[in-house]
C-alpha cells in the first residue's frame, strides 16, 4: 500500500477494471435515484432466536475507500450500541486506499466486541488492501472457492495505475510488508506468508489458506461459519471468553445513503 508518502494525489489502489470517471451528470441521475429510496432503512434483523443474542453483519462489496471506512467505523459503534455477541465483516473486494484500509485496520484492532471477518460468499476474494483487514480481524473466515493475497503495492493517480521510483518502491514495501508481518503476529497467524502477499504477491485458496495457518475456519456459508464459531475463545479489550453465536440474531447492517453518495463520488 501507499500512503501521502508518494504525493498528496496519489494513493494505493488495486482495481479489478479499467478506471472510469464519473460526470456530474452521473453523480444528479444516482442522486435522484437516492432521493428515491428515503424511506429505506439500513437495519434488518435477517434471522431471529430465542437465546436474545445478536450478531451484527455488515457486507463490504468493492473498493476499500472512505466510505466503506466510515461505514465499518458506523457498524463496529452500532454492534456496542446494541451489545452484540459479536461482528461479522462478510468481505469481497480487489482492493483499495491505503489510507481507508488502515482506518479499518486501527478500528478493528481496538474493537470493543469480536470482530469476523470471513471472505465470501463463494467466489469472493480479499485482494491487496482487504489480505489485511482480514489479518486484522479477531477470526479470520474463507467460504470455499473463495482467495486472499496479491497485496504488493501499487500507485494510482487520477484514477490510473502509475510508475514509481524503485527507490519509493522499495520503501513503501518495506512499510506495508513491517505493517501486515505485524499483523499476522498479533493476531497469531502465518506471517511468513503474509510477508509473500506484499513481496511476490501470492495468493491462497480457503482450503491452503486453513492448512497453513492463514485463516482460522472454512465455512460454506454466514449460518455454518456461526455454528463452527461457537464456543472459540477470544481475547481482547472486552477480555477473554468463548464466542456464543450459535442461534444468535442476525441483525444486517447495511451502507447508509449518506455513505453510498460518498461510495460514488470517491470514485475516480
Amino acid at each position: 500500500m501507499l500512503g501521502d508518502a508518494v504525493s498528496s494525489r496519489a494513493r494505493a489502489v488495486v482495481r479489478s477494471v479499467t478506471p472510469i470517471r464519473r460526470s456530474q451528470a452521473d453523480v444528479a441521475i444516482i442522486a435522484v435515484a437516492v432521493i428515491a429510496l428515503l424511506g429505506w432503512s439500513g437495519l434488518q434483523v435477517v434471522a431471529q432466536s430465542a437465546s436474545g443474542r445478536e450478531v451484527v453483519v455488515a457486507r463490504v462489496v468493492g473498493e476499500i475507500d472512505p466510505a466503506v471506512s466510515q461505514y465499518v467505523e458506523r457498524v463496529v459503534t452500532a454492534s456496542e450500541a446494541r451489545g452484540a455477541e459479536a461482528l461479522v465483516i462478510l468481505l469481497d473486494t480487489p482492493g483499495g486506499l491505503d489510507v481507508s484500509m488502515r482506518e479499518i485496520v486501527q478500528r478493528l484492532l481496538g474493537a470493543p466486541l469480536p470482530v469476523i471477518v470471513m471472505v465470501g460468499p463463494s467466489g469472493a476474494r480479499a485482494a491487496s488492501a482487504g489480505t489485511f483487514i482480514v489479518l486484522a480481524a479477531d477470526v479470520a473466515v474463507m467460504a470455499p472457492g473463495t482467495t486472499m493475497g496479491a497485496a504488493h503495492p501499487v500507485a494510482v493517480e487520477g484514477g490510473m495505475v502509475v510508475p514509481i521510483d524503485p527507490v519509493m518502491m522499495e520503501k513503501v514495501t518495506n512499510d506495508a510488508v513491517g505493517y501486515i508481518r505485524g499483523l499476522a503476529i498479533q493476531r497469531g497467524r502465518n506471517a511468513e506468508w503474509a510477508e509473500r502477499a506484499v513481496r511476490e504477491s501470492v495468493v491462497v485458496g480457503s482450503s491452503d489458506a486453513l492448512r497453513t495457518g492463514v485463516v482460522e475456519a472454512v465455512a460454506s456459508d454466514l449460518d455454518d461459519a456461526l455454528n463452527q464459531l461457537d464456543g472459540r475463545r477470544v481475547s481482547g479489550p472486552w477480555g477473554d471468553r468463548p464466542l456464543r453465536t450459535r442461534g444468535a440474531v442476525i441483525v444486517e447492517i447495511s451502507p447508509s445513503l449518506a455513505e453510498l453518495i460518498l461510495a460514488i463520488v470517491a470514485q475516480p
